[in-house]
């Protein structure tokens, strides 16, 4: 069990960002910085590829986050874990399996992974404005007074498997964040 509180932070960075650009580049380029042993999980060789190497990062391939054990060997003797991103990309062909249950999933497979994990001391997952709010509306015709965890984005599950790929992505991290919230609350000691 971590003896930690699951804090909910949220960023503003969005998926039309280029990779060296957003948030899980910019905290592993931070982490390295001030000398940590850096292990990054990506999804394929390819996103392996693209980070800049050096003696201190790590880079393991998990490609099926979906998979009930994909962090299990990747979180080995790690202190501290930090979930930064949610699967988006351009050949969606089906919002449910390419986007909504690997961002959901995902997340859930990376806490239990490290609830298992003795070594880890904390855990720290980022989300999105995404997660409060249907971008591409207009957040301020009726702007609540305070985001906090009552606000959420208001597109349902089956409206996400049915919209545009933008929709579905920006109401996975709503469902993403609500299934953390679930099994923190559930597997962590807080």
């Amino acid at each position: 069990m971590l003896a930690h509180r699951f804090h909910r932070l949220r960023g503003s960075l969005g998926p039309s960002l280029p990779p060296r650009k957003g948030i899980s580049f910019k905290s592993l380029q931070t982490h390295q910085i001030q000398g940590y042993h850096v292990r990054a999980a990506v999804r394929s060789e390819s996103k392996a590829s693209s980070l800049p190497r050096s003696e201190n990062l790590e880079i393991v391939t998990v490609p099926d986050i979906v998979a009930p054990d994909a962090y299990t060997s990747a979180i080995k003797n790690v202190t501290s874990v930090i979930h930064c991103a949610s699967p988006y990309h351009f050949r969606v062909t089906d919002n449910e399996r390419d986007l909504l249950l690997p961002a959901r999933e995902g997340t859930l497979n990376i806490l239990r992974a490290a609830a298992k994990e003795t070594s880890v001391k904390r855990v720290i997952i980022t989300s999105s404005f995404a997660a409060l709010n249907q971008l591409g509306t207009d957040p301020y015709q009726q702007p609540p007074k305070v985001y906090d965890e009552s606000v959420w984005n208001p597109v349902t599950w089956e409206e996400a498997k049915s919209g545009v790929p933008r929709t579905a992505y920006q109401a996975s991290k709503k469902f993403a964040e609500l299934a953390a919230i679930g099994i923190s609350l559930l597997t962590f000691s807080c």
